[in-house]
């Protein structure tokens, strides 16, 4: 029945502030890395991209730079490629990216994801409207061209990740090093609505590595299409690397699911099926897997 599964569209936002590279301090190379890894891991699983913000200089918006999509191992590491004095510097336009990234998903649909990388404090916004007080986050607010460009940037930012969500477009929201932005970090976690209540907090390239490769295996789909639409889902046939998987439920008439028939794949929308359970643990542990799905003869009945 030739089944087929549409891979998620998952867009890694990258903090290129002047905070993740210094003299002393190396954030950029390390998320690069855990970002190539995770990227390369699912190649077909998941349609990574990516998106950088801000732009290097002061507090330039950033852009997608590469759109979500399979196979996009080689164009992302060409993307984050280069010296990291070059690569990174300048204010952190969270709340700005998060919009970009709104705006972009606008025109896609399936599955949609964010996956927000950051090590500073959400700023660059000159235009925080009922603000009176400023909690500078650059080494001096006062004399900056525009009035708020480098104040916390909190309630704006965590506005634009609930915009997503509200969109159907989940967050999650990483800090790199950050425990002084708890609160802030984990508001935007909250508004992400990921399920999660706190962000998730990383030091080096292999906690972030670890966070990004949970986040992926998460959200690699258990669900096919299937080009034929079965007539009884008690004649569709399940094998998962051999082994055969029973269904969980079967669709009635009025395409509810009796709840007393259990086992590990549902039929649901009349031609797609969703495994659960182990099943789709399986499907999402990273490794190579062996799925097909066939409709047995359905016999007919002669009266």
């Amino acid at each position: 029945m030739d089944p087929s599964r549409e891979p998620p569209s998952v867009l890694i936002l990258l903090d290129r502030s002047g905070s993740m590279y210094t003299a002393t301090t190396d954030r950029w190379t390390p998320a690069v890395s855990a970002i190539n890894s995770v990227v390369a891991g699912h190649p077909g699983e998941l349609a990574f991209g990516v998106g950088l913000f801000g732009a290097g200089v002061g507090c330039t918006g950033g852009s997608v730079s590469v759109a979500p999509a399979v196979n996009t191992a080689d164009a992302i590491a060409a993307t984050l490629a280069g010296d990291p004095a070059m690569r990174t510097g300048g204010g952190t336009p969270t709340s700005d990216m998060l919009a970009r990234a709104r705006s972009f998903y606008a025109s896609r649909g399936g599955e949609r994801y964010v996956v927000l990388v950051t090590d500073g404090a959400p700023n660059c916004n000159a235009l925080q409207a009922g603000r009176t007080q400023c909690l500078c986050t650059f080494d001096d607010c006062v004399n900056t061209p525009t009035p708020w460009l480098g104040c916390l940037d909190d309630l704006s930012t965590v506005a634009a990740v609930r915009a997503l969500a509200d969109d159907g477009i989940p967050t999650w929201v990483i800090g790199y090093d950050t425990p002084e932005l708890t609160a802030t970090l984990n508001a935007m976690a909250v508004a992400g609505d990921t399920g999660r209540s706190t962000y998730i907090p990383v030091e080096d390239q292999a906690t972030l590595s670890a966070a990004l490769d949970e986040i992926a295996a998460d959200l690699v789909s258990c669900t096919y299409t299937l080009s034929v639409t079965p007539g009884d889902p008690s004649y569709v046939r399940v094998l998962l690397d051999g082994t055969l998987i029973p269904p969980s439920a079967q669709t009635l008439p009025d395409g509810g699911l009796d709840p007393a028939v259990t086992g590990t794949f549902i039929l649901e929308d009349g031609n797609r099926v969703r495994l659960e359970g182990a099943a789709c643990e399986r499907l999402q542990d990273g490794l190579t897997h062996e799925l097909t799905i066939t409709r047995e003869c359905e016999p007919v009945i002669f009266g």
